[in-house]
C-alpha cells in the first residue's frame, strides 16, 4: 500500500531553500507514489470505470513548442487519470481482492493530500475523498488495511483506555503520511478501537490487550524527532503482526457469547501470549529509538487480569472437568452468572478460536471490498465534478516559467523553472547545469525580485542595457577595495519596459539595488503613484514600512534603499544607500517625491559620498628627467643617391637609367632583397644596328672591394638576344635579388620599400650589357637606404620612453597619456580607471610602500624587449601623483617619469609627500656603435688615356697631374712631357671629349621624349 522510505523522517532536503533570501519552492513529496506497474494489484479497477468516463481529456504534448523544449512532469491530475484509464482496459474484478481495491485507493487519496495545498479548493475535493474513504475501513489479507481518523469519531466511548487510543491513532494518522511503513499499525489500531466502541460490555482482557497495545504504539511518535533505521522498520513490521494477531483475538473473542468466553478454556491462553508478544516487542522498539522510561512498564509485566465471572467458571471446571459438553451443566452455570442458554450456546463453546477467526477475515474482506470501491469511486466522481467546474476559470500567464495556469490549481509546487539565465555561449543553465529545471514553487503573474528566475533577466535586462528606457534621477555606488565586491543602488523614471517600445503614459520610478544576476542579491521593482498610496495606506509605523531593500546583514558593506516619510506620514522621497567595506563611510543620496504624484521634486541632494577620500595637493609635483643609454636611430637617409654614373666601355653601346631602383616594391621575403628598375639599351651607331646578346648583374656595398655577381636577375619582358636599330633604345625591366647576410636573415624581417642589405652603407648595382661582337657595356646604379620614420611624442604624450633597435631600424616606446571614457591614465596597452588608482593608493597605505609595483612587466615582440612601471603613490594625499617606466632592450634601457592626471573629487588640500623610490637606472655595457664608409671612389674610374703635355695646359686649363673629365676625377691619367706628341694628341682629346658630348645630347634628347611620351 505505501512505498518505503530509504531516508530519515525529517523534511526532504528538497523542500529547503537555499538561502533565507528565497522562498520555499518545495518538490512533491515522494512519500506516496502509484503503482505504475500492471501487477495483479492494478487490475481490480473497474469499479471505477463510471467515474473516469467524466474525466476530462488529459492535456495533449504534441504542440510545437512542445517539441523544441524537455517535456515537462506529468501533473498530478494526469497521474490520477492515467491511473483510471489503465483501470479500463483490465479483467473484471475477480473476489476476494479487497486489500488490493484498497492499496490503489488509498495511494491516490494520499498522493492528491500530498500534493496539493490547504488553500486550494482542489484539496477540499481531495479531502471530501477522504472522508469517503474512511468508512471503508476494515480487515484485508496480510494486514494492510486503512481508515481515516474521521470514522472512529461517530461514537463517543467513556472509556478512558479507549479515548487514549483514540488520542495515540489521531497522532499516528499524521505520522503515517510522512512514514509509510507506520501507516499499516494505525489502520489496525483503529480497527481494535471500533471493534471495542460497538462492544455492548467491557471486557477486562480486552481492555487489558488495549492498554499494552496504547503503550506500545505511543512510543512510535517519537519517529517525528529520530532517524529511521531498519532496526526501527524491522520492528514496526513486528508490531504490525502483533496487531493483525490482536485485531483477530479480539474480534473473534467479542464474536462468541457471555457463557462460551468463560467456558473456552483457550480464550485466556491468547490473551497471555498475545501479551507477552506485546511486551518483547516493546522492549525492543524502546532499545531501537534509544528511549529511556521506566515508569508504565508495569503495563507490560503484569498478568492478564481476570473477570469475576471467570473465577466462577474455573471453579466450575474444576468441580465438572467435562461440563462443558453438558447442556444441563452449562445451565446450571448460566444461571449462576445470570446469563441465558441461547440455542448456539453448546456450538460456541465447543467451537475452537480458531475457527471463529478465519471466519471473521473472510467477513471483513467482503466489507473492505464493498465499502473502498464506493469511496473511490464517489472521489473520482467528486474530482470529476470539479476539474469541469475549473474549465471555466480564466488562465493567467506565468512569468517564470512561461505557461498559462489556473488560480485555484496554483500549488507550492505548479511552477517549475531555472534560477538562472540560459548562457547560449556553453549551452547550459549556470544554476545546475542540467536542462530539466530545477526549481518548483507558485506561478507568479507578474515579475518579482523575491527569488531569482530565468525570465527575469531577460526582463531586467531590456530595462538595464538601454539609454532610451529609464531617466536616471540618483545613483550611489562603492567598491571594495581589496576583493572588489560592488556594491550600487540607483532610482529612474522609467520612460519604456524595453528599448523600442511604446512610453508608459504614467509615472513608473524604477528602483535597481545591486547586480541583477542568479547568485547576486538585487532588487529590481518599478513602483506607480498608485503602488506608492498603497504603501501610504497599509497598517503599521513609517519605521516599519521605511525599509525597501536591505541587500547584505553586513553593515560593513551592503546597499540598500529606503522610504522617507513626511510629517502626515505619507512617502516624501527615497534615500539610496551604498557602502564597501574599504570605505570609511557611506554614500548616500535623497531623492525627494511630491506626496500628491510621486514624482521627483528639487535636486537630488547628496548627503554624504562615501566610497574613498583623496585630498588636493598644496603643490605641484616635481619628477626626475629622463635617463637613457644606448643608440639613436637616424631619421633620414645618410646622403644623397648618385645619380651621374655614365655608361662606358662600349663606342656603339649605352646603358641608360630610367628610373631609380626600388626595393621590395611588390615582393618581399626574409632572405632576399629585392630591386626593380628599368635600362635602356642605346644604340649610337646611326648606320648599324647592334645585337645585345645578354646583360649581367653585380652588387656591391660601398666599402667593398669587389662586385659580387647576382645570381637571380630577372628580365620577364624581354627575350634574349635583343636587335636595336641605329639611334634607337630598346627598355629592359629587371628585378635583381640580392641575399642577405645570416645575421640579417635571423632577424626574419620583410620590409616593402626598402631594403634591409643596405641599411648600414649604401649599395651599388653594376650592369654590363655584352653585345654579339664581344663589345661590352657598363652601367653602375646606386642605392641609399631611407630610414623608416622612428615614432616620436605628440601632443597628448605625458610620457613617452624609447629605446631603438639598430638592427631592425625599429624603435621601441612606451606613450602614456590620459584616458579616454572611464579611465584616467593610459600606459602603454593599460588603461586604470579611478577605482584602480584608489586600490593602488589603499594598497600602498596598508602595505606602507609607496613605490608600487604594477607588475605590468611586459615581454613585446616575442621577448625582443621588456618593459615595466611603477606608480608613485603620495600617502599624505592618498593620491598617484606620477609614474615610472623602465624600457630595456639588449643593452639599451630608457627610465622615465611621467605625471598621473587629475582625478576624483577632492575639497581638502594637505602637503605632498613623494614617494620613496627603490627602482633605478639598470647598469648597461654601451657597446660602441661601428662606423660604416657611405662614399668611396671605385666606380669613378674611367677608361685610361694619355693626356698630351704642350705647353703644360689641357683644352686651356693648368696641368698638375690631374684632369677633369665628364664631371669624374681621372686618378689613372698619364702625363706624356715628350714634345713630339704635338697637335694630334690633342685633337684626339678634342674628340673624345667630343664624343661624350654628344652621347650626353643623345641621352638627354632621348628622355625628354619619353617623357613627353609618359604625358
Amino acid at each position: 500500500m505505501f512505498k518505503k522510505r530509504s531516508k530519515s523522517p525529517g523534511p526532504s532536503k528538497s523542500r529547503v531553500p537555499e538561502s533565507g533570501a528565497e522562498p520555499p519552492v518545495p518538490t512533491p513529496s515522494k512519500s506516496f507514489t502509484f503503482r505504475r506497474t500492471k501487477d495483479a494489484s492494478q487490475k481490480d479497477k473497474n469499479f471505477v470505470l463510471a467515474a473516469a468516463d467524466l474525466l476530462p481529456e488529459p492535456r495533449k504534448r504534441s504542440d510545437s513548442g512542445s517539441r523544441d523544449k524537455p517535456l515537462p512532469e506529468p501533473s498530478n491530475y494526469q497521474i490520477l487519470q492515467d491511473s483510471v484509464e489503465d483501470a479500463q482496459v483490465l479483467p473484471n474484478v475477480p473476489q476476494g481482492t479487497g486489500s488490493k481495491l484498497y492499496r490503489m485507493g488509498t495511494d491516490l487519496l494520499l498522493k492528491a493530500n500530498d500534493t496539493y495545498t490547504a488553500e486550494t479548493s482542489y484539496m477540499k475535493t481531495a479531502q471530501t475523498f477522504g472522508k469517503n474513504m474512511v468508512d471503508a475501513v476494515s480487515k484485508a489479507d496480510n494486514g494492510l488495511i486503512t481508515t481515516v481518523k474521521a470514522a472512529a469519531s461517530n461514537l463517543v466511548s467513556n472509556s478512558s483506555v479507549i479515548e487514549h487510543a483514540m488520542h495515540i491513532a489521531d497522532n499516528l494518522a499524521d505520522l503515517g503520511k510522512t512514514l509509510p511503513f507506520v501507516a499499516p499499525a494505525f489502520v489496525l489500531l483503529r480497527i481494535i478501537i471500533d471493534i471495542e466502541k460497538k462492544a455492548r460490555d467491557a471486557e477486562t482482557k480486552c481492555t487489558d490487550l488495549l492498554e499494552r497495545i496504547n503503550f506500545m504504539m505511543g512510543n512510535l511518535t517519537v519517529l517525528e524527532k529520530v532517524s529511521v533505521t531498519e532496526a526501527v522498520k524491522g520492528v514496526v513490521s513486528r508490531i504490525e503482526k502483533s496487531l493483525k494477531s490482536a485485531v483477530d483475538l479480539i474480534t473473534a473473542y467479542r464474536k462468541q457469547g457471555v457463557i462460551a468466553r468463560r467456558l473456552n478454556l483457550g480464550n485466556k491462553d491468547k490473551f497471555e501470549a498475545n501479551a507477552t508478544k506485546i511486551k518483547d516487542i516493546t522492549g525492543d522498539l524502546m532499545i531501537s529509538l534509544q528511549i529511556q522510561q521506566s515508569g508504565q512498564l508495569d503495563i507490560l509485566s503484569r498478568h492478564v487480569p481476570t473477570d469475576p465471572e471467570d473465577q466462577v467458571a474455573q471453579e466450575f471446571l474444576i468441580a465438572h472437568p467435562d461440563g462443558q459438553k453438558n447442556p444441563k451443566l452449562v445451565e446450571e452455570f448460566a444461571a449462576k452468572i445470570n446469563c441465558h442458554l441461547d440455542d448456539d450456546t453448546m456450538q460456541q463453546i465447543n467451537t475452537d478460536i480458531s475457527e471463529i477467526i478465519k471466519n471473521s477475515q473472510a467477513d471483513i474482506q467482503v466489507m473492505i471490498q464493498t465499502q473502498v470501491a464506493d469511496a473511490v469511486a464517489k472521489g473520482f466522481q467528486d474530482m470529476t465534478a470539479h476539474m469541469l467546474e475549473l474549465e471555466k476559470e480564466d488562465k493567467l500567464m506565468c512569468v517564470q516559467c512561461d505557461q498559462e495556469y489556473r488560480d485555484s490549481l496554483n500549488g507550492k509546487s505548479s511552477c517549475t523553472f531555472h534560477r538562472g539565465a540560459y548562457d547560449s555561449w556553453n549551452k547550459s543553465w549556470p544554476c545546475c547545469g542540467e536542462a530539466h529545471p530545477c526549481q518548483r514553487g507558485y506561478h507568479r503573474p507578474h515579475h518579482h525580485s523575491e527569488y531569482p528566475y530565468s525570465q527575469f533577466f531577460d526582463y531586467a535586462r531590456n530595462i538595464i542595457n538601454y539609454v532610451d528606457t529609464v531617466d536616471e534621477w540618483a545613483e550611489v555606488k562603492d567598491t571594495d577595495l581589496e576583493t572588489g565586491s560592488k556594491q550600487s543602488a540607483r532610482v529612474c523614471r522609467l520612460w519604456k519596459w524595453k528599448t523600442g517600445g511604446s512610453r508608459i503614459d504614467k509615472l513608473m520610478i524604477l528602483i535597481h539595488i545591486g547586480t541583477v544576476w542568479w547568485n547576486e542579491p538585487y532588487y529590481f521593482h518599478a513602483f506607480s503613484h498608485q503602488d506608492i498610496q498603497k504603501l501610504n495606506l497599509e497598517p503599521g509605523t513609517t519605521m516599519d514600512k521605511a525599509l525597501i531593500y536591505h541587500s547584505s546583514d553586513n553593515e560593513n558593506q551592503f546597499s540598500k534603499a529606503e522610504w522617507t516619510f513626511s510629517t502626515d506620514g505619507l512617502i516624501d522621497g527615497i534615500r539610496i544607500t551604498s557602502k564597501a567595506a574599504s570605505s570609511s563611510e557611506c554614500a548616500v543620496k535623497f531623492i525627494p517625491l511630491d506626496p500628491a504624484t510621486s514624482d521627483k521634486i528639487g535636486e537630488v541632494q547628496t548627503i554624504s559620498s562615501g566610497g574613498f577620500k583623496i585630498y588636493k595637493p598644496r603643490t605641484l609635483y616635481t619628477l626626475p628627467k629622463m635617463q637613457r643609454s644606448g643608440p639613436t636611430l637616424p631619421s633620414k637617409p645618410s646622403r644623397s643617391t648618385r645619380d651621374d654614373f655614365v655608361s662606358t666601355g662600349s663606342k656603339s653601346v649605352a646603358l641608360l637609367q630610367n628610373k631609380p631602383l626600388i626595393p621590395n616594391e611588390q615582393f618581399a621575403r626574409e632572405d632576399i632583397d629585392y630591386f626593380h628598375g628599368s635600362l635602356s639599351v642605346f644604340n649610337k651607331d646611326k648606320d648599324s644596328p647592334i645585337v645585345v646578346k645578354s646583360i649581367t648583374a653585380y652588387y656591391r656595398l660601398v666599402g667593398d672591394a669587389e662586385y659580387t655577381k647576382i645570381e637571380k636577375l630577372e628580365m620577364p619582358e624581354s627575350v634574349f638576344p635583343i636587335r636595336v636599330d641605329p639611334y634607337d633604345h630598346q627598355p629592359i625591366s629587371f628585378v635583381a635579388m640580392v641575399p642577405r647576410s645570416e645575421e640579417d636573415t635571423n632577424l626574419r624581417i620583410k620590409w616593402w620599400n626598402r631594403a634591409l642589405v643596405a641599411r648600414d652603407r649604401p649599395i651599388r648595382l653594376k650592369f654590363v650589357a655584352q653585345e654579339i661582337n664581344g663589345d661590352k657595356a657598363v652601367l653602375v646604379t646606386e642605392y641609399v637606404f631611407n630610414p623608416f620614420p622612428p615614432s616620436q611624442p605628440s601632443a597628448e604624450d605625458t610620457g613617452f620612453f624609447y629605446v631603438d633597435d639598430i638592427a631592425r631600424c625599429t624603435r621601441y616606446s612606451i606613450r602614456v597619456k590620459a584616458g579616454d571614457y572611464n579611465n584616467v591614465v593610459d600606459i602603454g596597452s593599460k588603461s586604470y580607471s579611478e577605482l584602480d588608482l584608489h586600490r593602488l593608493v589603499h594598497g600602498a597605505v596598508t602595505t606602507n610602500q609607496s613605490e608600487v609595483d604594477l607588475a605590468i612587466n611586459r615581454e613585446e615582440d616575442g621577448g625582443v624587449w621588456k618593459w615595466n612601471a611603477w606608480a608613485l603613490i603620495d600617502t599624505q594625499c592618498r593620491r598617484v601623483y606620477g609614474f615610472k617606466v623602465l624600457v630595456t632592450f639588449a643593452s639599451c634601457a630608457c627610465l622615465g617619469y611621467a605625471p598621473c592626471p587629475d582625478y576624483g573629487e577632492a575639497v581638502e588640500e594637505k602637503d605632498i609627500k613623494y614617494a620613496t623610490e627603490t627602482v633605478q637606472m639598470p647598469d648597461v655595457h654601451i657597446e660602441t656603435a661601428q662606423s660604416y664608409p657611405q662614399v668611396d671612389d671605385l666606380d669613378d674610374i674611367v677608361e685610361p688615356f694619355e693626356i698630351p703635355s704642350s705647353n703644360g695646359t689641357l683644352n686651356g686649363e693648368a696641368i698638375d697631374g690631374k684632369a677633369t673629365n665628364g664631371g669624374t676625377t681621372n686618378t689613372n691619367g698619364k702625363i706624356n712631357n715628350t714634345s713630339d706628341g704635338g697637335i694630334e694628341m690633342r685633337l684626339e682629346s678634342i674628340d673624345r671629349n667630343l664624343d661624350r658630348l654628344a652621347t650626353a645630347m643623345e641621352t638627354l634628347v632621348l628622355l625628354m621624349s619619353q617623357k613627353q611620351a609618359v604625358q
